[in-house]
């Protein structure tokens, strides 16, 4: 597979990203120390608020066999609220760091990640501990007290299994963040069953097993069904996520994949929207000034990249006063650069006459048959 390099892209070294990425965990951590100083202050209040939640007759059937395990469920309950409360952060710093080196889809892509492990896990855990554990033991002191035994437990016990749930809700959540990601990397397609996909399942399946160990297995098949179903979802959400709205896919069939430059040249040069006449089977990107704006320049070799691009044409000039970084870019993809030379007419580029119309209809396509056939012509050549 080619090098992929948009312009302005620079080369850094490894030990620069290390330092960069170490910066920023460092400063997560700082923060997650700031906020456990926090929690240490009112732990006690919000320990007997979470056990009056989740126990279904209070605090009076509460046991602590062990009281020594009291100071190690403090601390746990610190670290685990700290942590799941700088996991915005987390996701923000990461988001930072990796972004620069990302095409637009990847990029895009990769945000909804974060955003699924960064924001859901803490909802989730939020919705698991405070509404499905007091549910969970509820229905199981119903079932106890029908034989006239009386209910009681272990604080200990209760505090490993919220602790568990928190840490599979982020299983989850990484499961179905990670698909995400993968799509915007082309490594997971929708109605396929991807090696991906089923690599992610079964990770998730024995860290769901170990993980949950203090609750029952049912529960966790349960859960388990319920995370591949999570990630199902989001993996055709982020599909057309992954897309952008400035673009149409080619699609024809065969080597030859062509896609149309419909850049307007800062409002000098009429749009194909407005001509209409897209040549069948090729796909089109629109730009507003490509030689101006960066982005606009990045989508355009994310897209020739995604595609694998055979042609291009653009519509307002032949191709060579775009930036030579990008024509160097193209280039390194194997992409054959062509032009329609609609600016030459000096037509007026807002209100175009149905006959000037045909005129250009007719121009693009003769360029893109002209194309194709040299293209065609010259990997006759090669031996």
């Amino acid at each position: 597979m080619p090098t992929v390099q948009v312009p302005g892209d620079v080369r850094t070294p490894l030990s620069h990203h290390l330092m960069d990425l170490e910066r920023r965990l460092v400063t997560w951590l700082f923060t997650v120390v700031i906020v456990s100083l926090v929690w240490m202050r009112r732990i006690d209040a919000d320990l007997e608020l979470l056990l009056e939640r989740i126990s279904p007759c209070g605090l009076s059937c509460l046991v602590a066999y062990d009281p020594s395990a009291w100071v190690s469920i403090k601390w746990t309950g610190v670290a685990l609220a700290s942590i799941i409360c700088t996991l915005p952060l987390l996701a923000v710093l990461l988001d930072r760091f990796a972004s620069p080196g990302l095409l637009p889809s990847e990029r895009r892509a990769w945000r909804l990640g974060l955003f699924v492990v960064g924001i859901g896990s803490p909802m989730t855990a939020w919705v698991f501990v405070w509404e499905g554990l007091p549910w969970l033991f509820e229905t199981g002191a119903s079932d106890v007290g029908r034989f006239g035994l009386t209910p009681a437990y272990d604080v200990g016990t209760l505090f490993s299994m919220l602790i568990s749930i928190c840490a599979l809700s982020t299983i989850i959540l990484a499961w179905a963040g990670g698909l995400s990601c993968a799509v915007g990397l082309g490594a997971v397609r929708s109605g396929t069953l991807d090696a991906w996909r089923m690599k992610c399942a079964v990770i998730a399946g024995v860290a769901v097993g170990v993980v949950g160990s203090p609750l029952p297995f049912d529960l966790l098949a349960l859960i388990w069904l319920f995370g591949l179903g999570l990630s199902e979802v989001l993996l055709r959400v982020s599909i057309p996520v992954s897309k952008s709205r400035f673009v149409c896919a080619p699609s024809g069939e065969g080597p030859t994949k062509g896609a149309v430059l419909d850049c307007r040249c800062a409002g000098a040069c009429p749009s194909l929207s407005t001509v209409g006449g897209l040549p069948e089977g090729w796909g089109v990107i629109h730009a507003d000034a490509l030689c101006l704006h960066g982005q606009e320049q990045a989508l355009l070799v994310d897209q020739a990249h995604r595609w694998a691009l055979s042609d291009l044409i653009v519509l307002g000039c032949d191709g060579t006063p775009m930036p030579r970084s990008l024509i160097g870019s193209l280039g390194g993809l194997g992409v054959r650069i062509g032009g329609a030379e609609w600016m030459d007419l000096g037509l007026d580029p807002v209100v175009v006459e149905p006959s000037d119309s045909e005129d250009l209809r007719a121009m693009l396509n003769k360029v893109v048959e002209q194309h194709v056939s040299l293209g065609t012509l010259g990997e006759s050549e090669t031996p």
